[in-house]
C-alpha cells in the first residue's frame, strides 16, 4: 500500500453566529432535500438536544455543525450546495454509528492544501502522454491525500498532471491542474473524492480504466470537452461523475457560456456518466459533442445524465447519441458497479458520504 498523505490544518474562524440546535431542526423541517439526505444530522440533533451531556456536546462538537448550516444556507439552499460550503469551510462529519470525539477534524479539501509539485512536460518534447505527466502513478493499492499537482506547460500540446495506471488507486482532497489531457486514468481503477481537476481540452481522458469521480470540482479554462473517452469495447473503461460541480476556473479565458461540452467519443464506445451534478451555464446545450466532422465516433457510446442541476442541465437540446438514465437504470452505474463490489476495502470511506 502506497499512501501519501498531507493533511491541512483549516479550522473555521466564524463561529460567532452560529445557530442554536433547535433552530436547525426548524429549518430542515422547511427543506425536504436536507433532511432526506441528512437523516444523519437529524439523529445527532434530535438525540442530543435532550442529552444529560448535551451542554458538553455542544461545546466540543455540535456548535461546528451549526456553523455549517449558516454558510451552506446562506449561498444556497440545495443539498450539494451544503455540502460543498461545509467541506470548503474547513469541517468533517462522520454518519451516527461512527461518531467518536475525533468525528470532526480539520478539511481534507483540497482548498487548504501547501505542497504542490509542479513541471512542465508534454509530450511533444517527453514522446509520450504517460512520459509527460508531472505525477505518474504505475502502483497498485495507491492513496494520495491533499496534493497539488501542477503541468504548466500551457495552449499547444498534450500535457499531463496526472498520469494514473494501475488498479485501487485514490485521489483525496487532490487538485490536478493543466490545459489539454490534465488527468490520464488509463487502466485499472481509480476513486476522486473532493478534489479539483481544470483543464480545456480532453482534459479528463484514458481507455480502459474504470473511474469514479464523487463531490469533485471540474473546472474549465477555455472552450473545449472535458472527457475522452477511448475504451476498445463496450465493456471497459468508463468514467462516472457523482455529485460534482462542473464550472469555469477562476482564471477562465472568458465567461464559456455554452461553449465546454461534457465529453467527446475518443473511440466508438466511450462511455462517460454524469449523476446528480451541478452542470453551470457553461455546458452546451447539446451536452456531448462528436469527435470530428469526419469520424463522428457516436454509433456505440455511454454518454448519459441523471438528475443533474444548474444552468447546463437543461435536457431538451441534448444530443441524440446520448441519453437520459431513469430511477431504475442509474443504479447500474453505482459506485460498486464501476469500482467493484470491494471498493470498500480500498476507497475512503470519509471521502465518499
Amino acid at each position: 500500500m502506497w499512501i501519501i498523505r498531507l493533511q491541512p490544518n483549516a479550522y473555521p474562524n466564524h463561529l460567532d453566529a452560529c445557530l442554536s440546535p433547535s433552530s436547525c431542526l426548524g429549518l430542515l423541517a422547511h427543506y425536504p432535500t436536507l433532511r432526506r439526505t441528512d437523516s444523519w444530522l437529524i439523529w445527532h440533533l434530535q438525540n442530543h438536544l435532550s442529552s444529560p451531556s448535551s451542554s458538553f456536546f455542544w461545546s466540543q462538537h455540535l456548535h461546528l455543525l451549526w456553523d455549517v448550516l449558516r454558510v451552506g444556507l446562506l449561498y444556497d439552499e440545495r443539498y450539494h450546495d451544503l455540502r460543498r460550503n461545509h467541506r470548503a469551510s474547513g469541517i468533517r462529519f462522520r454518519r451516527p454509528f461512527a461518531w467518536t470525539d475525533e468525528s470532526i477534524y480539520s478539511t481534507s479539501s483540497y482548498t487548504s492544501n501547501t505542497v504542490t509539485i509542479t513541471a512542465g512536460g508534454s509530450a511533444a518534447t517527453k514522446g509520450s502522454d504517460d512520459a509527460s505527466g508531472t505525477f505518474r502513478v504505475h502502483a497498485n493499492s495507491f492513496k494520495m491525500y491533499n496534493v497539488n499537482v501542477v503541468n504548466s506547460y500551457g495552449v499547444g500540446s498534450q500535457a499531463l498532471a496526472l498520469s494514473a495506471y494501475g488498479t485501487e488507486q485514490g485521489f483525496y482532497g487532490c487538485s490536478f491542474k493543466g490545459y489539454q489531457d490534465t488527468v490520464l486514468t488509463d487502466t485499472g481503477t481509480q476513486f476522486f473524492g473532493y478534489s479539483y481537476i481544470e483543464g480545456a481540452v480532453d482534459f479528463i481522458f484514458g481507455q480502459t480504466a474504470n473511474t469514479y469521480f464523487y463531490a469533485s470540482v471540474i473546472a474549465s479554462k477555455a472552450a473545449g470537452t472535458i472527457t475522452a473517452s477511448g475504451p476498445p469495447s463496450s465493456t471497459e473503461g468508463i468514467y462516472v461523475f457523482d455529485s460534482c460541480y462542473i464550472e469555469a476556473a477562476s482564471d477562465a479565458s472568458s465567461a464559456l457560456t455554452g461553449d465546454v461540452y461534457l465529453g467527446r467519443p475518443w473511440t466508438e464506445y466511450a462511455r462517460a456518466v454524469f449523476k446528480y451534478c451541478s452542470l453551470s451555464a457553461i455546458i452546451n446545450s447539446a451536452g456531448w459533442e462528436e469527435w470530428s466532422t469526419a469520424t463522428p465516433n457516436t454509433a456505440d457510446v455511454l454518454f448519459a445524465e441523471y438528475d443533474n442541476n444548474g444552468a447546463g442541465a437543461t435536457t431538451s437540446g441534448r444530443a441524440s447519441f446520448s441519453k437520459q438514465l431513469t430511477s431504475a437504470t442509474v443504479a447500474s452505474y453505482s459506485i460498486g458497479n464501476i469500482l467493484g463490489s470491494g471498493y470498500a476495502s480500498w476507497v475512503d470511506a470519509d471521502y465518499f458520504d
